[in-house]
């Protein structure tokens, strides 16, 4: 199996975007594995052995270019230091019938949680999930996920269900597991 992704260009990227929370200017760009790959592994190190979000117990490399950066990835860099400080992807909800549904994760360094990158990211999957062809979104966030669920609400996101107990999280045990759509579409 091909992990190595393709790099998409799209008109207006990279950007330059000033934060409003902090005033930090970020490079919204596609992911660029010679500029981003060890910092995002670093961030998805950490979300991973934390164990609040994600499927995996552990992960390596492999799996990394897998599961977070085999699709339509998206990067936010400092723009002082090029350091990579989170990203989101898109892909296929699922093959074939529901290819036109996307579904999106994102994942966020520790040290910039809470300055409104989660919101940004949101806004930046409504602009360009249109343009990879995608008609709505689904997100599936674990309902212990507080910031996740509040961002996903305010961006126009529905809690459309509820799949009780259909994860295990190391500080929580069984956990629920709520699913958020959007369309993207007026029909």
């Amino acid at each position: 199996m091909n992990t190595k992704p393709e790099i998409q260009n799209f008109d207006g990227l990279p950007q330059s975007i000033v934060l409003p929370k902090t005033g930090q200017t970020v490079i919204f760009d596609v992911y660029r594995p010679d500029k981003d790959f060890q910092d995002l592994y670093e961030i998805w190190w950490e979300v991973i052995d934390k164990g609040q979000s994600y499927l995996q117990y552990t992960t390596n490399e492999q799996e990394f270019q897998e599961v977070f950066v085999s699709k339509s990835c998206f990067v936010f860099r400092l723009m002082d230091n090029n350091k990579t400080i989170g990203a989101f992807h898109l892909k296929p909800s699922a093959p074939g019938r529901a290819s036109h549904t996307g579904c999106y994760e994102r994942i966020v360094h520790k040290d910039y949680r809470n300055i409104g990158l989660g919101g940004l990211m949101l806004d930046m999957v409504d602009i360009y999930a249109p343009l990879l062809g995608y008609k709505s979104l689904i997100a599936y966030v674990f309902a212990t996920n507080d910031a996740s669920i509040a961002t996903n609400l305010k961006k126009g996101l529905v809690q459309t269900g509820c799949i009780p107990r259909a994860v295990y999280l190391k500080a929580f045990g069984f956990t629920d597991t709520l699913i958020f759509h959007k369309s993207l579409t007026n029909d």
